[in-house]
């Protein structure tokens, strides 16, 4: 019955989509872990960063530290960074964090659209702040400005950008496929309805 095999070669067609979409999010997984381990290698940078622009910012206040003051702040923004930065890695190794279904566009995705990441970032922005105001930082007028700001350059060999450029091509993919499974779904449903019909006297 024609009904019946094309219904076959649905099922057939529906195994094979899922492989790949398994696949694709085995590769996502490589992808996001490689990605983890670049925001936890620049964890203590990003804290050492943005503690010397708030330092340079205010002049009075940084003429007034006792070096070894500074070099106290410089080591504790360092543990914290190397503490953060193993935290917001082990929450962000679980690839369904970085799962989207995406559609073709013009931009690259960045971290910022991905919340269950971005909102792991915020763990930074929390402890520079912590940290600071333990050494009396002044509060930083020009703004928000400890939010994190992603390198754009090589943190050791890795550039960030091209990690992000992977996985968007990777969950393009993925989201392709998964169309294609409910686009399959409902065809199914379609011709098993039309054999109930069919069928029934």
């Amino acid at each position: 019955m024609a009904t019946a095999d094309a219904r076959q070669k649905i099922g057939e067609e529906m195994r094979r989509l899922h492989a790949e979409i398994a696949a694709r999010e085995q590769q996502i997984g490589a992808d996001t872990a490689r990605i983890a381990r670049l925001l936890q290698d620049d964890c203590p940078a990003y804290l050492l960063r943005e503690a010397k622009a708030r330092f340079l910012a205010a002049p009075a206040f940084a003429e007034a530290v006792p070096p070894e003051i500074l070099s106290r702040l410089k080591q504790e923004l360092q543990e914290e960074g190397h503490r953060v930065g193993a935290t917001i890695a082990s929450e962000l190794t679980d690839p369904t964090r970085w799962l989207l279904e995406i559609e073709e566009g013009p931009g690259a995705l960045e971290l910022r659209d991905f919340p269950e990441v971005w909102g792991r970032l915020a763990q930074l922005a929390a402890t520079l702040e912590a940290v600071l105001g333990r050494y009396g930082f002044p509060s930083d007028s020009g703004g928000p400005r400890a939010e994190y700001h992603p390198p754009t350059w090589f943190v050791g060999d890795t550039l960030l950008k091209t990690l992000l450029e992977g996985l968007h091509t990777r969950l393009l993919d993925r989201s392709r496929l998964r169309r294609a499974v409910r686009a399959l779904e409902s065809e199914g449903r379609q011709r098993a309805l039309e054999l109930k019909w069919e069928t029934t006297g």
